[in-house]
């Protein structure tokens, strides 16, 4: 005879195919017992599970991340209003490659630096370091 191979404790026959009916397909009563015994299983997983996350984030430095973007629109400029849109397009990328060298030069960024005196913040210096990282 076939058993049903989740509770170890009370087995019980598997119910033939032919005769399932709507009130033996789902015994919630033995679903609950089931989740019962299991409960010390559960909540200890979600205490160690609770306290490497605190460990994580007491050991972790903080991280910051910024994007950004930019939209660069030729509609405004009304330079180009006799322009065919061919000159137009290479224009375009044009102005969006000056740009993007804009964003990425050195000049800039000592600018930022200066104007934000970050030469002189020590939490922009030396940032802090992990747990992981001293040892």
């Amino acid at each position: 005879m076939n058993y049903a191979n989740f509770p170890l404790d009370k087995r019980k026959p598997l119910p033939s195919s032919d005769a399932v009916s709507a009130d033996d397909f789902i015994d919630v009563e033995r679903l609950l017992s089931m989740a019962a015994r299991q409960a010390k299983v559960v909540a200890a997983c979600a205490a160690i599970g609770l306290f490497l996350g605190v460990l994580y984030l007491q050991t972790t430095p903080p991280t910051y991340m910024a994007t950004s973007r930019v939209l660069i629109d030729e509609g405004l400029n009304k330079v180009v209003d006799e322009v065919s849109a061919a000159s137009v397009s290479m224009q375009t990328e044009s102005a969006i490659l000056s740009q993007i060298e804009i964003l990425h030069s050195a000049r800039l960024a000592a600018v930022v630096v200066d104007k934000q005196k970050l030469d002189q913040n020590d939490a922009f210096l030396y940032p802090p370091t992990s747990a992981v990282s001293k040892a």
